[in-house]
This record gives structure tokens, sequence and C-alpha cells, in this order.
């Protein structure tokens, strides 16, 4: 199976492919549209053995987003949306 690798860095897909092989016993994935019901993002369902939802506080959570939007660079990508 060939999945497209997806960076925060570049808030795109990398054209590189990755695979995952009969090999490979244990695969993590993470993400937020992992446990989405609609469009392609249904069929992980039949993928995978097991999903998993971490419950965090949102407001834990928050800050966990804006800091990793200020260190990949991503949250001077979204200033300049909001000036324009």
């Amino acid at each position: 199976m060939t999945y497209k690798y997806y960076t925060g860095m570049a808030r795109s897909f990398l054209a590189r492919r990755r695979y995952v092989f009969d090999r490979h016993r244990i695969v993590l994935v993470e993400g937020n549209y992992l446990l989405c019901k609609f469009d392609e993002w249904a069929e992980i369902e039949h993928l995978v053995d097991e999903r998993w939802f971490v419950d965090v506080d949102i407001d834990i959570s928050m800050q966990r987003v804006l800091k990793r939007h200020i260190a990949t660079g991503i949250i001077h990508y979204l200033l300049c949306l909001l000036i324009v």
C-alpha cells in the first residue's frame, strides 16, 4: 500500500510516496481526519484494526497547536492571510 507523506512544515503533500509492506507488523498513524466517516477518510476504517481518540483539554490542545504553528512557520502564513 502506498500513501502520501504530509508535512506541516510545507502544508502540502510531498511528491515522494511512502510504502507499507506486508512485513510491517505495526503501523502508527495520527491525524484528526482518521476518525471521519465521510469522503475518502471513511476508507481508513477498513484498513486498520483499531482507531483511538485521545481526549485532551481544549486549552492545552490550542496551546500545543499555537506552539507547533510558531515552530513550523505556519503562523507567518496565517498572519499574512489575515492582513490581506
